[in-house]
């Protein structure tokens, strides 16, 4: 067996393994996981941020000095169809109702996600 099947293996027993746990294992696998997630969110949101900023400014410096010109409206109304499509396409996937069924049986694990993932955006 390959590695991406091994790996592909253990995701689909993980959930199972952690609904059989005791409430305080579950909070234990929960905090740790969320304050991963956390962490690394962190870090990659204040990049996203940062990057998103500079082209920001950027953008506008260019559009000042006249190297270019900017239609808003199209802009708008491009932006406005993405975040329809994204909508669209991730609202109700098999994936986003089973994270819904696995929270709502496993609330110790829920809440110890949530408190890590907290703590861990705030490092």
């Amino acid at each position: 067996m390959c590695r991406g099947q091994a790996a592909k293996g253990l995701l689909t027993k993980l959930p199972h393994l952690i609904s059989k746990s005791s409430g305080l294992a579950q909070l234990g696998v929960g905090t740790v996981t969320g304050l991963t997630t956390g962490c690394v969110m962190s870090k990659l949101g204040k990049t996203a941020v940062a990057v998103t900023g500079t082209g920001i400014l950027l953008a506008q410096v260019a559009h000042s000095q006249g190297w270019g010109s900017m239609d808003w409206k199209k802009i708008k109304t491009k932006a406005h169809e993405t975040t329809k499509a994204i909508d669209t396409k991730y609202h109700n996937t098999k994936f986003s109702s089973n994270m819904k069924e696995f929270s709502q049986t496993n609330p110790y694990f829920t809440a110890g996600f949530v408190g890590g993932f907290l703590i861990g955006m705030g490092i």
